[in-house]
């Protein structure tokens, strides 16, 4: 029979005599205890719930009272109580992987099959394995928590018993979530801050790349913000991700790439003739138009243009033109795009001269040579040249054989 149940009804039969009682034994040889039953029936009720083996004899007198004898003794075989034992052992593993083999150990009785349930309460599902080991690879790879317990019996008939449930907890799968955000900086400018949101995991790095597809460069940040001073001044496009996992020894996932584009500086370029940007003309006159082009800028301002002279940007192109009145040194400086450029030009108005007067020596001779003479008496200085007649010009004041 099964533990702590109550076995069948015994009959005596065949007996001469009266029954006297029946008694029982805990091994059949001695120690036999008198049962007050004096009946061919011993009860079930009578003998109980039995949880080890039992041996039962019926004792018979003669009507006269002269002898007595007993039957033979019946045994009540009784299954050992099932015990489930405890498996080895409760684990923790990677996202979509299989756990190590469970073994069941102490128990008694046989397996009747294994169980798993996704919150170790209820809803347990039947796993047809009557061995002491559920394998890896009848478990398979896992992606959620999961509770297994084995199921006992002993003694076909008798109560199925659990086990206590061990737990494989399963990493949640690792998530490398999102960076923002990719910018748009100034040539040898630090980008802001990037910072990691929505991951599942734990930072293992970050990573740059000048294409944004290979040759990806640690950075050994683990935290969640990579900053501006360790990006640092950036002089080309660069490309930052994210490397993430979720368990000690699990596989690592990365992010998508967030794009730093760098934008060259603003650039300004004299294309008017070399020298136009530092002209002097005389009062009255026209400058050379003076012209630069730019690029990356939005506009440009000028600044200490002489009077009389303009200056306009217009679609990556300054002209600077006009009638000068005045000395002066101009400034042009970009706006607009990326950094603080500048150029310097310098246009210069000279005075008209004085009229200019002279002292002649008019010589008469019979030859027809000219040997007359004229000195500029004004304006002199450094800078004056004189021509007479439309000649050529000269810095000397003196003209000699007119």
């Amino acid at each position: 029979i099964c533990y702590n149940t109550q076995p069948s009804a015994l009959t005596l039969s065949g007996h001469v005599g009266t029954v006297v009682q029946w008694e029982w034994s805990p091994n059949g040889t001695d120690n036999w205890n008198a049962i007050a039953n004096t009946t061919t029936t011993l009860t079930g009720a009578v003998m109980g719930n039995l949880t080890a083996d039992c041996w039962y004899r019926a004792k018979v007198e003669s009507s006269n009272n002269c002898s007595e004898d007993y039957s033979n003794a019946v045994k009540i075989t009784v299954w050992a109580q099932a015990n489930a034992g405890t498996i080895s052992s409760a684990q923790t593993i990677c996202h979509n992987t299989q756990p190590n083999n469970l073994t069941l150990n102490g128990h008694v009785g046989t397996v009747v099959r294994w169980e798993w349930s996704a919150n170790g309460i209820d809803n347990w599902n039947a796993i047809a394995n009557t061995t002491t080991t559920l394998t890896s690879a009848e478990m398979g790879n896992l992606t959620a928590d999961r509770w297994y317990r084995v199921v006992v019996k002993n003694g076909a008939s008798c109560s199925e018993v659990t086990s206590g449930a061990v737990k494989i907890t399963v990493w949640a799968q690792a998530n490398a979530g999102t960076i923002s955000s990719a910018q748009t900086i100034c040539y040898n400018t630090q980008p802001n801050n990037l910072t990691l949101n929505g991951h599942v995991g734990t930072v293992v790095r970050w990573e740059w790349s000048a294409n944004g597809i290979d040759n990806w460069n640690a950075i050994a940040n683990t935290t969640t913000t990579l900053t501006s001073a360790e990006m640092g001044n950036l002089t080309a496009d660069r490309w930052y991700r994210v490397v993430v996992k979720n368990g000690a020894s699990c596989s690592e996932v990365t992010g998508g790439a967030v794009k730093i584009d760098i934008i060259d500086l603003n650039t300004i370029t004299l294309t008017s003739a070399v020298g136009t940007d530092n002209q002097a003309v005389c009062k009255g006159d026209d400058i050379t138009t003076i012209t630069y082009a730019t690029t990356g800028a939005t506009g440009a301002t000028i600044t200490n243009l002489p009077n009389g002279v303009t200056g306009v940007w217009n679609a990556n192109v300054i002209t600077i033109q006009g009638t000068p009145t005045v000395t002066d040194t101009y400034t042009i400086t970009l706006t607009g795009g990326c950094g603080n450029i500048t150029a310097i030009g310098k246009i210069t108005v000279n005075d008209l001269p004085a009229e200019p007067t002279a002292t002649t020596t008019i010589v008469t001779n019979c030859t027809g040579t000219p040997n007359g003479t004229l000195t500029v008496t004004s304006p002199l200085g450094a800078g004056y040249t004189y021509s007479v007649d439309g000649g050529a010009f000269q810095s000397e004041v003196l003209f000699t054989d007119l």
